[in-house]
């Protein structure tokens, strides 16, 4: 019995590297002068790069998504054939939901045997680390924006030693990823509390006048 524990535990350590559990990160960044924001994703764990992904943008608390743009990295016609690598499959910028964008997604072509079709790296080297999946406007001074798997789809990613025409993985997980649309300045939060302060001191001289 010790020797098939033994045996089980060697086996498990010296599995491929590739079939080791890899998560991604969405982050959120926005620029609250020009109203707009980007999603980037890191892959965290061994991995070639992002083959598939699909997110939703979404807007709460007084903050609508407005548009979002398709930003995975691609190359158009890459071969002077017409061929285009990269994210070009199933591409799309995502449909409207009340204060959202959801199902905003791409595809590289895993079914092709030739390298030259694949974007390899991406979310896990530079220049596509972190990398930007999406781009868009919004409305709104509070609330938040939030950067997540759309329901029932998952992230593939390139295992390690992927070679092409083999199998993609799915991320184990995925973590979203927010921002607020207003924070208070570190001033704002002193001018607020001395105005409460005053305030009260007036309430109480008021009262011992009276």
């Amino acid at each position: 019995m010790y020797r098939r524990i033994l045996f089980s535990f060697v086996a498990l350590a010296l599995l491929p590297i590739s079939a080791q559990a890899a998560t991604v990160s969405l982050n959120v960044a926005l620029n609250t002068v020009a109203k707009t924001y980007e999603v980037f994703a890191t892959i965290n764990g061994a991995s070639d790069g992002l083959a598939s992904f699909s997110i939703d943008v979404i807007g709460a608390g007084g903050a609508t998504v407005n548009t979002s743009v398709n930003k995975a990295p691609r190359v158009i016609d890459f071969n002077g054939n017409g061929d285009n690598s990269g994210f070009a499959l199933f591409r799309t910028n995502g449909t409207t939901s009340s204060t959202s964008k959801l199902d905003l997604r791409a595809s590289q072509d895993t079914t092709q045997t030739d390298p030259g079709f694949f974007i390899f790296g991406v979310g896990t080297t530079a220049p596509y680390l972190p990398v930007l999946l999406a781009s868009g406007a919004y409305t709104g001074t509070v609330g938040t924006l939030t950067a997540q798997l759309h329901p029932g789809n998952s992230f593939n990613l390139f295992p390690a030693d992927f070679e092409p025409g083999g199998s993609t993985v799915a991320a184990t997980s995925v973590i979203p990823g927010s921002a607020n649309l207003a924070v208070p300045e570190p001033a704002t939060c002193v001018l607020a509390a001395l105005g409460g302060i005053m305030a009260l001191t007036i309430r109480r001289r008021r009262r011992h006048a009276a």
